[in-house]
């Protein structure tokens, strides 16, 4: 950055400021001199990838559903579909 002093992001200027970008810089550059690696130095703005959620939530509402259904099923005749309808119902959330 030192030369070129790209704009920092705002979600990333609250957190660190031209100065301490070109620290790291620095640190880096120092310790690629002693390897013969290259180092890559990453901030990203979120470190865990939430795609999991819906499947999650999809799976809960189907466990609430079975149990929820489970004393029923001779009454609704659904002895054989109360095993089905949870798998439509978490396929709705993928």
């Amino acid at each position: 950055m030192t030369g070129n002093q790209e704009k920092i992001p705002s979600w990333l200027s609250c957190f660190l400021s031209l100065n301490d970008l070109d620290q790291i810089e620095k640190a880096v550059q120092k310790a690629e001199s002693q390897t013969s690696a290259e180092i890559v130095a990453l901030v990203v703005r979120r470190s865990i990838f939430t795609g999991h959620l819906p499947m999650m939530i999809g799976a809960i509402l189907s466990v609430i559903f079975l149990l929820a259904m489970w004393p029923f099923r001779y009454w609704f005749d659904l002895h054989e579909a109360i095993l089905v309808i949870p798998l439509g119902v978490a396929l709705l959330f993928v």
